[in-house]
C-alpha cells in the first residue's frame, strides 16, 4: 500500500492548553431553529462523522420517526414536543434515516399545541414531511448498530474520566444531554477562558452561606447527587431562571485541562462559529445522559437492484482528517442516488497535487492505491488512508481520480477536486 500525508490546519477554533480537539472531523454546524429537535441534531452529528456516511443526514426524518414511535406507545396521553437519545436507539438500529436532500429540515415550528388530538399534534410537530413519507420503506437508509452503542444516564453519564478515555480512543463525537439555563447559554461566546460554568450561574446555600461549587463540594462530597434529589438549596444568579426546568442536547468533540469542547445546533452565530466550552464542573452537575456510538450500517431494501442504474455523478467522495494530529487524509465514498448503492468489485485511487500532471510520487513509488470487494453495508464504503509528509497544499488541496469497477463489470472514472483533510463531501467532476 502506497500512501501520502497532507499537512494542514483548516479551522480557527484552537485552544492553548488543548489535549484533544476533533473540530475538523465534524460535519458543518446547523441550526434547529425554534424546534425541540436538539437530540436528533446531536445524534446525527455523531453519525455524520462516520466514514461512508453523508455529512448531512435528515434530522426531519429522524425526529419524525422517533415521534411516531412515541405516539404509538403513548397516544392516550397529552402530546409533548422533543425526544431523547434513548428514544432513537432501537429505531435507528432497525429503520435508519435518509440524507438531508431526500427529506429536508423544516425550521418552522408546527402549531401542535393547538391540535384537537394527539395524532393531529404529531402531524403538526413533524410539519414538512407527511406520515407516509416518514414511515414508508426506503431503498436504503443509514442506521446505527445498537450493539456498538453505549448509553449512560445519571451518575455514569457525569463520569469525566470515562468520556476523556472515549475521546482518547478515537471517538470523535459524543452526544450529551444537559440541564441548561437558556439565557446563560445563549450569551456564551465560545471562549475557552469563559467556559459555561456553574459558578457563573448559581450559588449553593449551605448553613446560610452562598458558596461556589468547589466550596460546597468540600462541605458535601455528594453534592451532585443531593442537588438532583432536591436535598441541596441553591440560588440562581440575577437574571437567570431555574436551570433544571430546561434540557438541551449537544455533542462533546474534545477537551482541555478543565472542560469539554461542544458542538451546538444553534447555528454559526452561537459561540465560536457554533462551538463552545463546558467546564468539567458544569458537566458533573448538569449532565443527564450521553451516547457513545462507534459503528453504523447501510440498510438495503430486500428488493434492491444493486448497480444496474447507477449514475456516475451520484458517487461522491468524502474526506476526513486521519489521526489526532490530523496530518493524514481519510477518504470514502458516499452514494447520493435514489437507487440502491452499488457494490464495487474494485476501487483504485490516484492522487494528484495541483502542480503535477502525474500521480504524486513518494519515496516508495507512485501513489496509487487499489482495493478489492467494496461492500457498502458496513461503514458505507471502506475508507482508505493516503499519506506523504513532504507535500503541503493548504489552499487548493489535492485532486483524486477514483477508478471504480462495479460487480456487473461496468467501469466508472470520477475526479474529485480540492480534497482537504476535514469532514467534507465532493461532487465528482466539479472543479
Amino acid at each position: 500500500m502506497r500512501t501520502f500525508f497532507l499537512i494542514a490546519c483548516f479551522y480557527s477554533f484552537q485552544a492553548t492548553a488543548q489535549l484533544v480537539n476533533y473540530v475538523n472531523y465534524q460535519s458543518p454546524v446547523k441550526s434547529q431553529h425554534n424546534r425541540g429537535t436538539c437530540s436528533a441534531f446531536a445524534l446525527l452529528s455523531a453519525m455524520e462523522v462516520l466514514p461512508g456516511f453523508p455529512n448531512d443526514l435528515s434530522e426531519q426524518h429522524a425526529y419524525a420517526l422517533a415521534k411516531a414511535m412515541l405516539y404509538n406507545v403513548d397516544s392516550a396521553n397529552a402530546y409533548e414536543e422533543g425526544a431523547t437519545f434513548k428514544d432513537y436507539l432501537a429505531l435507528l438500529d432497525s429503520k435508519g434515516i435518509v440524507r438531508e436532500d431526500q427529506m429536508p429540515y423544516n425550521p418552522y415550528l408546527g402549531f401542535w399545541a393547538d391540535a384537537k388530538n394527539s395524532f393531529a399534534a404529531y402531524k403538526a410537530d413533524i410539519s414538512g414531511a407527511t406520515v407516509d413519507e416518514v414511515l414508508s420503506e426506503k431503498t436504503f437508509s443509514y442506521t446505527l448498530q445498537k450493539d456498538y452503542c453505549t448509553y449512560k444516564e445519571g451518575k455514569p453519564a457525569r463520569d469525566i474520566e470515562y468520556i476523556k478515555r472515549q475521546l482518547d480512543s478515537g471517538v470523535k463525537n459524543i452526544p450529551v444531554g444537559y440541564f441548561i439555563e437558556p439565557n446563560y447559554w445563549s450569551a456564551h461566546r465560545g471562549m475557552e477562558i469563559l467556559k459555561l460554568d456553574p459558578d457563573r450561574l448559581l450559588r449553593f446555600v449551605i448553613n446560610g452561606d452562598k458558596l461556589t461549587y468547589v466550596e460546597a463540594k468540600k462541605i458535601n462530597p455528594a453534592l451532585e447527587e443531593d442537588l438532583l434529589r432536591g436535598k441541596v438549596e441553591f440560588e440562581m444568579q440575577k437574571g437567570y431562571g431555574n436551570v433544571f426546568k430546561n434540557g438541551h442536547a449537544v455533542s462533546i468533540i474534545g477537551y482541555d485541562s478543565d472542560g469539554f469542547i461542544i458542538k451546538n445546533s444553534w447555528g454559526k452565530d452561537w459561540g465560536d462559529n457554533g462551538y463552545g466550552w463546558v467546564s468539567f464542573n458544569y458537566h458533573r452537575l448538569f449532565a443527564k445522559r450521553i451516547l457513545i456510538l462507534k459503528e453504523g450500517r447501510i440498510k438495503l431494501s430486500d428488493k434492491t437492484d444493486r448497480g444496474s442504474d447507477v449514475r456516475a455523478n451520484d458517487i461522491y467522495l468524502k474526506s476526513m482528517p486521519a489521526g489526532k494530529n490530523e496530518k493524514g487524509l481519510l477518504v470514502s465514498l458516499v452514494y447520493h442516488g435514489k437507487t440502491a448503492p452499488p457494490s464495487f468489485k474494485k476501487i483504485t485511487y490516484k492522487v494528484y497535487s495541483r502542480f503535477r500532471a502525474t500521480p504524486v510520487e513518494t519515496a516508495d513509488g507512485i501513489s496509487i492505491f487499489s482495493r478489492f470487494s467494496f461492500e457498502p453495508r458496513e461503514y458505507g464504503y471502506q475508507a482508505e488512508l493516503l499519506t506523504n509528509e513532504l507535500l503541503i497544499d493548504f489552499i487548493y488541496g489535492y485532486y483524486i481520480v477514483a477508478e471504480l469497477e462495479l460487480e456487473n463489470g461496468r467501469k466508472i472514472t470520477n475526479t474529485y477536486y480540492h480534497v482537504v483533510p476535514r469532514n467534507k463531501e465532493y461532487e465528482p467532476n466539479q472543479y
